[in-house]
């Protein structure tokens, strides 16, 4: 290689060069220094000369081994000994080739990164290495805080060739894929990625590189074997290797297709629902509009939609706009609307008869607005009208049916009487006058369905009040017997008022006929009450203060025509009868209500 002569003049001009600057002999001795040296050593200019360029580093090492720099155990990735003998001995030009020192004094000592350039003088007949020195120490602390950023960022960092062959990655990478480093730098990126990607991934590369930047979400396969999407940010670098950053959003892509889902199927829900589904925002105006609103109303969803749903539907009657603007400002204040039945309107004003109700829409603890379902009733209605009418029918009918069963049996009472009155047989007459009094007894209980509301009930009192007037005019000949009530107001059915007639009125009777003696004096109480242990059960007691009934009556069971049939009826009702005769006689019936 050939030689190039120095000059004084160019001696000289080492002072002006702008980077530190020192000539080495062929024994690693400094020749000379320019000014700028004293940057990177804390000797005296003056003081270089004829010293190594390990001490005049201030390398520690150098102390340790006085043959020069570069021999002590931690010198390894010093280049600086190499570069300078590769080029006194073979002419070789360094290059800015980084070289890292140990400098420092007792006691303390720092690390730092120099770039070395080198190139052979000769002056005379000796040669030497002219090299320069560019402390880059703060670079390279810049450098590994910004590879510390990346290789600790949370998201996936790779360097990768356009081939596809892993050259760096960062610790999240390894995180999301479950490889260790080593083995994903022995990998290429399409075997990484999910079966049927690799197509898409050549073709995003070859956008990248004619683009400069690319970003797409692709599917990769972790070791364990889960499939994990990324959101994939490529950029070209330096020799055409390209970097990516990958952010993890398997879980956020999972979220999405579940609220896809949840909204595909809750749009299911209003579309196919067999109510109208109208949604409305804060203001009341129509946001939603479903089949079945457009099948109800008339309108289109086109028409309505941003509408105030008042305005399109109420406001063809100014009683029932009032009534819906109440309706919306409850269901605005994020109340909700119990179902109310009302009118509103079509697009061609008709009326239709509706069950509306409206509940608000909650997201994340704030209103959003309002969902309202309007339900049809019309045929309910037209239904219910149709009930009405034929109720009303049936209940005219009813009462036509009872009013003159009661108007028949007036006439067969009348008759009976008149028969009664020509007949001499005291017997024959009296239990003539006994199927009078039970004819009597019915037309009170037709005359009491007749004027009721409720023709399938009856209160006791309604009708006992006229038959215990008639057993009083028919029975009772003087003033010396008395009949003392205590009724409660008990509902019974028509079907039973006829027994519980029956039985009150062949209990009074006989207290009247065979309690007291001809012209005697005394008191008959009926009561009648529900049971306070079983409130289904019907109590009705018949007591006197007479003789008293005979015991071998009660003992034995030999009841008269009047006991029997009040047995009867007791049995039939799934009751009970008891006969007590001290201090005059009480007869106790207790009947299931039904």
């Amino acid at each position: 290689m050939k030689k190039v002569p120095v000059s004084a003049q160019m001696e000289e001009c080492l002072d002006y060069i702008p980077v530190p600057l020192m000539a080495v002999d062929e024994k690693l001795n400094i020749l000379r220094a320019n000014e700028l040296i004293q940057s990177i050593t804390p000797l005296p200019r003056e003081q270089l000369s004829g010293k190594a360029v390990g001490a005049g580093l201030h390398c520690l090492h150098h102390l340790e081994h006085p043959k020069g720099c570069g021999y002590g155990l931690y010198c390894k990735t010093c280049k600086l000994r190499k570069i300078i003998l590769d080029t006194l001995h073979n002419g070789t030009k360094s290059h800015k080739v980084e070289a890292a020192l140990t400098l420092g004094g007792t006691g303390h000592e720092k690390y730092s990164n120099f770039l070395v350039s080198t190139s052979l003088v000769q002056k005379k007949q000796a040669k030497m290495c002219m090299l320069t020195l560019d402390d880059i120490q703060d670079i390279t602390i810049r450098e590994k805080r910004h590879r510390d950023l990346i290789f600790y960022a949370p998201l996936s960092f790779m360097v990768t060739d356009t081939k596809g062959t892993i050259r760096q990655i960062n610790r999240a990478a390894s995180q999301c894929t479950g490889y260790s480093t080593q083995e994903l730098l022995s990998m290429n990126v399409s075997s990484l990625l999910r079966h049927g990607a690799e197509v898409r991934t050549k073709q995003a590369i070859h956008n990248l590189l004619s683009k400069g930047y690319y970003k797409e979400d692709i599917e990769i396969v972790a070791k364990d074997g889960s499939v994990k999407t990324l959101s994939i940010s490529m950029i070209k670098g330096e020799d055409n290797r390209i970097i990516s950053f990958g952010e993890d959003i398997t879980e956020r892509k999972a979220l999405e297709q579940t609220n896809k889902k949840r909204k595909k199927y809750a749009e299911a829900i209003i579309t196919t629902s067999p109510n109208a589904l109208v949604t409305l925002d804060q203001d009341n105006r129509i946001t939603g509009w479903n089949h079945k609103a457009v099948h109800l109303f008339h309108y289109k969803k086109p028409e309505v939609l941003g509408k105030d749903i008042d305005e399109c539907i109420a406001f063809h009657d100014k009683d029932i706009y009032r009534e819906a603007l109440s309706f919306s400002r409850r269901a605005n204040s994020g109340v909700r609307v119990k179902p109310t039945e009302t009118i509103r309107y079509t697009k061609e004003g008709d009326p239709i008869h509706l069950m509306v109700s409206g509940s608000p829409i909650i997201i994340d603890g704030s209103f959003e607005g309002v969902v309202a379902s309007y339900t049809d009733i019309s045929r309910s209605k037209q239904k219910e009208k149709e009930i009405e009418t034929l109720l009303e029918e049936k209940e005219h009918l009813l009462h036509e049916v009872h009013h003159r069963i009661k108007n028949h049996m007036n006439t067969i009472s009348s008759i009976i009487s008149l028969q009664t009155s020509n007949i001499d047989d005291v017997k024959i007459k009296g239990v003539l006058e006994g199927v009078q009094t039970k004819m009597r007894l019915m037309q009170n209980i037709y005359q009491s369905l007749y004027i009721s509301m409720d023709i399938g009930t009856v209160y006791l009192s309604s009708f006992l009040t006229p038959l215990l007037r008639d057993i009083r005019a028919a029975y009772i000949l003087n003033q010396s017997i008395s009949i003392r009530t205590d009724i409660e107001e008990v509902k019974i059915t028509s079907k039973q008022s006829l027994p519980v007639g029956i039985i009150i009125t062949e209990l009074i009777t006989n207290s009247i006929k065979y309690a007291f003696p001809e012209n005697g004096r005394g008191e008959i109480h009926l009561s009648i009450h529900k049971d306070q242990e079983r409130p289904h059960f019907l109590c009705i007691e018949v007591s006197d203060n007479g003789d008293g009934m005979p015991p071998e009556i009660v003992e034995q069971g030999e009841y008269g025509f009047g006991l029997t049939l009040v047995h009867g009826y007791t049995v039939q009702f799934d009751g009970s009868m008891s006969i007590i005769t001290e201090e005059g006689t009480t007869v106790r019936v207790v009947l299931e209500l039904e």
